[in-house]
């Protein structure tokens, strides 16, 4: 037996097609907004002028967030449990649109699949997670 969801037990809402085509554009700017809001002024390698991917060190910083249980640079479905137990009573689509990124249903999504699935280009992703961790340690004050 495991949690599903947080929150009071609800009839689960229908995720419709257009909510979950949509998906990926929502969750790059709601994670670009945690990004820039808590980590960065201006993702590092990016402009502002950068309107169209400006979201696309979000995307990889998420990622890297993620991967912790083992942190082998693959997220297993009990590492995306902090990201989709707290949305799906709001977001109904979180589960499938998870399910999209494991592209070869490894049940792991690699770094390339998470970007891929948000709607990165492939020449984008790169593994910036030792980066991400000292900015953020470095940020904090704390020791890496």
């Amino acid at each position: 037996m495991h949690i599903d969801y947080y929150g009071e037990c609800t009839n689960s809402l229908k995720c419709e097609e257009s909510v979950l085509v949509d998906f990926p554009r929502r969750m790059r700017e709601w994670l670009y907004n945690i990004l820039t809001s808590q980590h960065f002024a201006v993702p590092r390698n990016r402009t502002e002028n950068d309107l169209a991917h400006k979201w696309v060190d979000a995307v990889i910083w998420k990622y890297c967030d993620l991967d912790v249980e083992p942190e082998d640079r693959f997220v297993s479905r009990h590492e995306l449990f902090p990201l989709r137990a707290p949305l799906l009573s709001m977001e109904p689509c979180i589960s499938e649109f998870l399910d999209k990124c494991d592209s070869n249903s490894d049940h792991k999504i690699t770094l390339r699949e998470w970007g891929l699935c948000l709607g990165a280009e492939d020449g984008e992703i790169e593994d910036k997670c030792q980066t991400f961790k000292s900015i953020i340690h470095r940020e904090n004050n704390l020791t890496p």
